[in-house]
């Protein structure tokens, strides 16, 4: 038997669910293994303070009268609308309705002032896109023109005929 096994039989062992076979090998375990036995006499203790705690005594009538106020609660329609709103919705209802709120505000409200300096930068931003758009466009569909700013297709290797060949005589 592994500490595993052992520790998890044995509040069964105290209260006595285990079979005769099983009780005997946990034993044999418990006599071999220091660390389950402290585990072990752990468990006994904890059990024989609750074995001295004297039993409450209750009022039959306040059980009574308990048990009336929570069926009396739970039938009808005002019971069925009580139930929608319980306390663990209150936060998710608070929540949602201060996004709607903030939604609201945010649409209704909206900011117009924009920073002069931001929008200078923007616009040059614009003007510089144009102007390589343009020349873009420029290259693209100007064909002679590709040729004079590329100074022809930088992917065909320019050799000299002389040399094209070095097996022609």
């Amino acid at each position: 038997m592994n500490c595993r096994s052992c520790s998890d039989a044995l509040t069964a062992l105290l209260d006595n669910e285990l079979a005769l076979d099983e009780q005997e090998t946990v034993q044999s375990h418990l006599s071999g293994c220091p660390k389950c036995k402290k585990e072990y006499d752990s468990l006994r203790w904890a059990f024989g303070l609750t074995e001295r705690v004297e039993p409450l005594q209750f009022n039959p009538s306040l059980w009574n009268r308990i048990h009336n106020e929570i069926t009396a609660e739970r039938s009808g329609p005002v019971a069925y609308i009580k139930t929608l709103f319980l306390p663990r919705w209150r936060p998710i209802v608070a929540a949602v309705g201060a996004v709607l709120i903030a939604l609201f505000l945010f649409i209704s409200f909206p900011n117009n002032s924009v920073d002069p300096a931001l929008e200078e930068e923007f616009t040059q931003f614009l003007k510089e896109r144009e102007m390589i758009s343009r020349e873009n466009r420029r290259i693209l569909f100007e064909p002679r023109a590709n040729r004079d700013i590329r100074g022809g297709n930088p992917f065909v290797r320019r050799v000299s005929y002389e040399r094209a060949n070095p097996f022609q005589e």
